[in-house]
């Protein structure tokens, strides 16, 4: 972790007041959030973990549109912690849109074009495999405009993006982007996290998350468990570790074993 990280211990006990997040916290300016470290131990507490995250962005909000960044590895529960985090801040009466960056894997009529399609296929999901320049664009534009921004979502039936899917219109005050390599020092993958006003890290035990994206290939796919063993453990583990990698650049850790339980817990792998 970061040596500006602050341990809050979060559980049905003992919820940390706003004064937890101020000691020895770093400030970003007027449109950062101070970063710290969320660990949870009981699986109520990442919900209260996200509970305290909401009014932290409560706090910065000015007039300016927020984007905020969940990041996490496959299967640490970005999608249900984004769709938390955006009940929990419409319930405070304001406008969130979802942004997830699925919508930005390339085409799979554009990966045959790669130099090797066989690879590029089978490492889909893999930071190669997103348009990192148009995702960089669109969260500039987001950024900037005061009119709509048009993005693609994943249509997970087709197996490949859907254009315009997504408005981002000029009454959003907050956008809740969510992806696996928000945080990534490399190229260009460097120029998302200057446009995010704050990162929240999803930091899961590994064998958990990666049992859950056994469960989901087994489930969603039709994979039989072997062969959806033999997919993570060729694609979605090394993806896990190389975000894992990142996790001291992000302002929010919310920390455990078992952060927002889903479906694709049951089972074993």
């Amino acid at each position: 972790m970061g040596a500006f990280c602050v341990p809050i211990v979060v559980d049905e006990d003992h919820v940390p007041g706003s004064e937890g997040f101020s000691k020895g916290g770093r400030h970003w300016g007027r449109n950062r959030l101070s970063r710290m470290q969320l660990n949870r131990s009981r699986p109520t507490g990442s919900e209260k973990a996200a509970s305290l995250v909401v009014d932290k962005i409560l706090e910065m909000r000015s007039y300016e549109r927020l984007i905020i960044g969940i990041v996490g590895a496959p299967g640490s529960g970005k999608t249900t912690t984004a769709r938390d985090i955006k009940k929990r801040l419409q319930r405070k009466g304001l406008k969130c849109v979802p942004l997830p960056m699925d919508g930005f894997h390339f085409y799979r009529n554009q990966l045959d074009l790669f130099e090797n399609p066989v690879e590029a296929h089978k490492r889909r999901g893999a930071p190669f495999t997103f348009d990192a320049e148009r995702f960089i664009s669109v969260l500039s534009k987001i950024r900037r405009a005061k009119g709509p921004v048009l993005a693609p979502d994943f249509n997970h039936r087709k197996k490949d993006p859907r254009e315009d899917a997504i408005c981002i219109d000029e009454q959003a005050e907050v956008v809740i982007v969510e992806g696996n390599y928000l945080l990534l020092e490399e190229h260009p993958w460097s120029n998302v996290r200057p446009l995010l006003d704050a990162s929240i890290f999803l930091d899961v035990d590994l064998e958990t998350s990666m049992q859950r994206v056994v469960n989901r290939h087994v489930e969603q796919l039709g994979l039989t468990r072997e062969d959806a063993l033999m997919r993570v453990n060729s694609n979605d583990r090394p993806n896990a570790v190389l975000i894992q990698n990142s996790v001291s650049r992000a302002d929010f850790i919310i920390k455990g074993k078992r952060i927002f339980e889903n479906k694709f817990d049951k089972g074993n792998c």
